[in-house]
């Protein structure tokens, strides 16, 4: 398998569109309505400008996208991760979790933390499998665990963390 990760531009906005509304099938019954509303917030308001998104891409084919954020010298904040359906349970969402990993230590970034509704078990799930672990399950616990996250923090959702390991 080979994944490539890159900076997404303008013209990757009705890719990145398409992407947040194919997520409908799967966030409408937790969060009626979020999917539509987050690809025409990327349509309206373009690329966002307070964190990166990039395109991840399999085979020359354009398979989804991750926002991220970098907290502080020590933290960075997935803000999303999103790969359409067909792509998904193949080994790829792990590929570019992997890549993500190694992106990060190679900047000496200690743990990649991010929000996941707490009903999302598709998603806690991968994550788990994945090295990440559940640390906050209310305001009070995201904020006390990642100060940072006061700003980003959503109802219903849950902080969790992946610890990155350094080997000398």
């Amino acid at each position: 398998m080979h994944i490539q990760i890159t900076n997404a531009v303008q013209r990757d906005i009705a890719f990145i569109a398409k992407v947040c509304r194919e997520m409908k099938e799967l966030y409408d019954p937790i969060m009626e309505g979020a999917s539509e509303r987050q690809a025409k917030r990327y349509e309206e308001g373009g690329l966002p400008g307070n964190y990166n998104m990039r395109i991840i891409s399999f085979e020359s084919s354009y398979i989804g996208f991750e926002a991220s954020k970098k907290l502080n010298e020590d933290v960075i904040y997935l803000v999303g991760f999103y790969l359409l359906k067909e792509y998904q349970r193949k080994g790829l969402g792990k590929e570019t979790l992997n890549i993500l990993k190694n992106e990060a230590k190679s900047e000496k970034i200690k743990r990649i933390i991010l929000l996941v509704h707490s009903k999302a078990n598709w998603a806690i799930d991968f994550y788990v499998k994945n090295g990440f672990r559940i640390v906050g399950r209310s305001q009070g616990e995201v904020v006390a665990f990642q100060h940072e996250m006061n700003e980003y923090y959503i109802n219903n959702t849950c902080l969790m963390c992946c610890d990155l390991k350094y080997f000398l």
